[in-house]
C-alpha cells in the first residue's frame, strides 16, 4: 500500500528496475521487469499526487516486455526446477487460466518462459487503462507533465501508443 514504509520501498525498487535496461539476459534479468510490472500495475493507481500517477504511466508506457533468457530456445520450457513432480504439457484452457488469473488473485503467473511477456504486457496495460480511468482529469494532467518535461505533446503520445498496439 502506498505511504507505508514497506509500499514506497517496493515503488521504488520497482522503478528502478523498470527504469533499468536489461543487460544480461539470465533468468532474474528477465523475470524481474515482469514482477515490477505487476506490483507498479497494483500500487500505481492508489497514487495520491497527480505529478507521480503521470510519471510512473510514463514509466510503465516506455518498459519493454522481457525476452527469454540466454540458451533458453524453446519459449515452452518451464521456469525453476521441478525435481521429482515431472512435467506435463499444459492446455490451452490451462494456460489461458494461468493467464488470466490476474482478474482474480492480482498477479499473473508466469509458469513458462512464453508467459512472462504476456504477463508483463497484461499488467502494463492494465495499470495504463486504471491510471487514465481513476482520474477524472488526467489527460490534462498528463499534458501539462509533457509539457513540464519538455516532452512530445498528448496527441503524439496518444498515436505512439496506438501505434504500439497495431
Amino acid at each position: 500500500r502506498p505511504g507505508l514504509p514497506h509500499g514506497e520501498t517496493v515503488m521504488a525498487r520497482a522503478k528502478e528496475v523498470l527504469a533499468s535496461a536489461v543487460s544480461d539476459a539470465d533468468a532474474a534479468s528477465v523475470l524481474s521487469p515482469v514482477a515490477a510490472a505487476a506490483l507498479l500495475g497494483s500500487l500505481a493507481p492508489k497514487m495520491e499526487t497527480a505529478a507521480l500517477r503521470c510519471e510512473l504511466f510514463m514509466l510503465l508506457w516506455r518498459a519493454q516486455a522481457p525476452g527469454k533468457p540466454a540458451g533458453v530456445v524453446d519459449s515452452r520450457f518451464d521456469i525453476g526446477v521441478k525435481g521429482e513432480l515431472g512435467s506435463w504439457s499444459r492446455s490451452r484452457l490451462e494456460e489461458y487460466e494461468d493467464l488470466h488469473r490476474v482478474d482474480r488473485e492480482g498477479l499473473g503467473r508466469v509458469r513458462e518462459w512464453r508467459d512472462a511477456s504476456a504477463v508483463f504486457l497484461l499488467a502494463k496495460w492494465r495499470a495504463l487503462s486504471q491510471l487514465v480511468t481513476q482520474s477524472p482529469d488526467f489527460s490534462a494532467d498528463l499534458a501539462a507533465h509533457l509539457a513540464s518535461a519538455g516532452g512530445a505533446s498528448l496527441s503524439s503520445l496518444s498515436a505512439d501508443m496506438l501505434a504500439e498496439l497495431v
